[in-house]
């Protein structure tokens, strides 16, 4: 319910500036940031690590995008010596639709990859995971160096017992155009597993 309710404040903030300028949202980019994951249910569990992706339009309506997300997190003592590493790997491809000159509306598909490796001071765990995803999305230009988005994606990924888990996941963020090339940008995202996300980072345009 909450996830909802985020979701349509979003979109009724992006109709608000849905005209706010004649920019329009690139979509071939390099994006490298700072990622940070909490949980409700888990105390003091909090991975940090790197993201980076990429997204490169082919034709006027065609893009194919991936990801690298690498994170991490060391127990407090006493269990110092335990670790825990999550690695994600993405690739997609997806359709984007112009609604008007400066937003853009977009679907997507592609494939996942998950390794997650635990370990002490005697034992090391490793499990390995694949799956796919489908996304919708919505980018908008509120002016000529601010953009926001907003995303929901669904991930289906194949349990340990063989069984498939799907989890919907939302973000929103925004962007700052430095200029033409460079920009900066925060997101927070939220999932049905109780995770909440924090990323900042920066973006080149190519």
């Amino acid at each position: 319910m909450k996830l909802r309710f985020i979701l349509v404040v979003f979109s009724l903030l992006v109709s608000e500036f849905i005209n706010a300028s004649e920019a329009s949202p690139t979509w071939n980019h390099v994006d490298l940031s700072y990622k940070s994951y909490s949980y409700d249910d888990i105390d003091d569990f909090a991975p940090t690590g790197l993201n980076i992706s990429a997204s490169y339009l082919v034709v006027s309506k065609f893009f194919i995008t991936s990801q690298h997300e690498a994170v991490k997190y060391q127990y407090p003592a006493p269990n110092k010596d335990n670790t825990f590493e999550l690695s994600v790997v993405t690739f997609g491809v997806g359709l984007k639709h112009s609604i008007t000159n400066t937003t853009d509306i977009w679907v997507g598909t592609g494939i996942a990859s998950l390794k997650v490796k635990t370990s002490d001071r005697i034992f090391l765990n490793k499990e390995e995971s694949d799956g796919i995803y489908s996304e919708i999305g919505i980018r908008s230009m509120l002016s000529s160096k601010v953009e926001f988005f907003g995303r929901c994606q669904r991930r289906t990924i194949e349990a340990i017992n063989g069984n498939d888990k799907s989890t919907e996941y939302f973000t929103f963020g925004s962007r700052y155009l430095l200029n033409r090339s460079v920009s900066l940008f925060s997101s927070f995202g939220t999932g049905q597993d109780n995770s909440s996300t924090t990323s900042i980072g920066l973006s080149v345009k190519f």
